[in-house]
């Protein structure tokens, strides 16, 4: 749930930079929000370098100094992990991470190398039965059939993904809403990158075994992330289809969909 609650944040700050992209404050909230996840859960990563690459790509700030002001937040948000060892010490118990009093520690539990360094199982054998793309198709039956409920719905997430590629250039009414309409595509596209190389990264890596019913339900805790950047283009595809219905008819069928 805390890993939701950071992949959403980075999103909406995401959001407010492409309104702001001059905004200092929005970079610095942004950039400890990112080094703050990953203190919570690596694969929050997947989302941060998306992010990170479009703010760099993106911005009005003068480089050096977007560099410097990114960095030095995002540190700020990582440095929690110094907390572990004084914690360690200042009430050790049973269990927790390990010996991180030591450096060799510390790095063993950084690294998480008792599941398997950017592996989520470091169990004997030869463990990897499925490769990227089964795991990629294992990823949208669920979404289609548990999350959504039904296929028939991934067509809202057809249309949010071609709404944000293809976007309404006859939207003229006034500078306001130009604005809005290019930020909330900025948005969206890097959204639909982030969702891209999560899956194509995580599904290289991952190695439980998906015919284990135990691992499986494991493996699907970490569709969580990209399932929730796909309820946001499922939105934008459900307002889509709401535009191109008569009034009337979108506030019937809408509700029931």
């Amino acid at each position: 749930a805390l890993h939701n609650l950071f992949v959403a944040s980075i999103v909406f700050a995401l959001t407010k930079y492409n309104q702001q992209k001059h905004s200092l404050r929005v970079i610095v909230i942004g950039a400890y929000l990112c080094g703050l996840s990953l203190t919570n859960q690596h694969t929050a990563i997947l989302l941060v370098v998306p992010v990170a690459a479009w703010v760099l790509f993106s911005s009005t700030i003068e480089r050096k100094k977007l560099i410097v002001i990114s960095f030095v937040s995002f540190f700020a948000g990582i440095s929690c992990y110094v907390l572990l060892p004084i914690f360690e010490t200042m009430y050790p118990h049973a269990g927790s991470w390990g010996n991180v009093k030591t450096m060799r520690g510390f790095i063993h539990h950084f690294l998480r190398k008792d599941y398997g360094t950017l592996q989520l199982w470091s169990g004997g054998g030869d463990n990897t039965t499925e490769d990227m793309i089964t795991r990629t198709l294992s990823w949208v039956a669920d979404f289609a059939m548990h999350q959504l409920c039904h296929p028939a719905l991934m067509l809202f997430l057809v249309l949010g993904c071609t709404r944000v590629c293809s976007p309404n250039k006859r939207n003229k009414r006034n500078v306001n809403s130009r604005k809005n309409v290019h930020s909330g595509i900025a948005t969206g596209r890097v959204i639909i990158a982030s969702l891209i190389f999560y899956l194509a990264a995580f599904h290289s890596f991952s190695n439980l075994p998906l015919s284990n019913s135990l691992l499986f339900g494991v493996h699907q805790r970490f569709w969580m992330h990209p399932n929730i950047l796909c309820f946001i283009l499922v939105g934008i595809g459900f307002d889509t289809a709401a535009r191109a219905m008569p009034a009337t008819a979108a506030a019937r069928l809408m509700p029931i969909i």
